[in-house]
């Protein structure tokens, strides 16, 4: 079969809609076929005649016989002794307003209090190749911050049976810097074995993290995370989900840090690019992070919806 040029074709899902299909898939676009007011829209009417401003020629000839500069011959005053004219290009009164020639009013004139007054526009949010608005960095830093602590806490659940002597030490530490406080005495050191997680918590939250991310990506491109501050995971330049090996792709980039943590000559190297890839969105076009670019995804606001080629 013939493929389908892009464009806009009535919505199979909606008889009262058009859809913008872009060669391969249908997209999220959709436009009303007939659109509300469009008999009173006034586009394309030839404009209304505007009356001449004042100063203008066509005010000047069309004044009636008997006053202003006409009569200035038959009363013995002439124009340089009457009222003079209105210059167009002179500035008004402090305060006032005028019509600058054109026929436009404009309340004051340029600089003035009403356009020195008017707030910035806002820079365009940058969108997709067809059109769906990319998430800014918070709802990003959010989703991020929820997966976090989810996956840490079932971590540490299912670890407990290793971890368990960790979370005693640091239990009893606690209380010995509270009773240090309460009476005004030094805060004692923490004892060494705080300082290394067991390995068996850090392989468990690691392979943990790996399904979780992976498989919600691929699913519907949305962890838990992403789903509370609403944005979801595509490709840029189509509006699918990510492949298996996209999804993969992207988390072994982004959990560089988590991968290197227990190793202890890399891992310092590893949170660097941890916060580097984390800050890398906002200084980018297209709001990517490092990985997002590695398997050519992008995050986007809302629910993206999987489709399967036009038929």
């Amino acid at each position: 079969m013939a493929q389908r040029p892009s464009g806009w074709y009535d919505d199979p899902d909606d008889s009262t809609q058009l859809r913008y299909f872009d060669g391969i898939l249908w997209t999220e676009r959709r436009m009303p076929k007939v659109l509300p007011g469009l008999a009173e829209s006034t586009i394309g009417s030839p404009p209304r005649p505007e009356q001449p401003y004042a100063g203008s020629p066509a005010a000047t000839t069309s004044r009636a016989p008997g006053s202003g500069a006409g009569s200035g011959a038959g009363s013995g005053q002439g124009s340089s002794s009457g009222t003079p004219e209105q210059n167009p290009w002179q500035a008004p009164p402090q305060g006032g307003s005028s019509r600058v020639p054109g026929g436009e009013h404009h309340g004051e004139w340029p600089g003035g209090p009403a356009q020195t007054g008017q707030h910035p526009q806002r820079p365009p949010v940058p969108t997709t190749p067809d059109g769906r608005p990319i998430s800014g960095w918070w709802r990003r830093f959010g989703a991020y911050a929820l997966d976090g602590m989810l996956v840490f806490v079932i971590s540490a659940v299912a670890s407990w049976p290793w971890a368990q002597s960790w979370f005693e030490t640091y239990a009893d530490y606690a209380r010995d810097v509270t009773d240090a406080q309460q009476r005004g005495l030094t805060t004692p050191s923490a004892p060494e074995a705080l300082q290394e997680l067991p390995w068996q918590w850090l392989l468990i939250f690691v392979l943990l993290l790996a399904v979780y991310e992976i498989g919600f990506t691929v699913w519907r491109g949305q962890t838990i995370g992403k789903m509370i501050t609403g944005i979801s995971v595509r490709q840029l330049e189509h509006a699918t989900l990510p492949t298996l090996s996209e999804a993969a792709v992207r988390f072994v980039v982004k959990g560089i840090a988590a991968i290197l943590a227990p190793v202890t000559v890399l891992s310092g190297l590893g949170t660097l690019f941890m916060i580097a890839d984390g800050l890398w969105p906002l200084g980018d076009r297209n709001r990517q992070a490092v990985h997002d670019k590695a398997p050519g995804t992008v995050v986007v606001v809302g629910r993206v919806h999987r489709q399967s080629p036009l038929q």
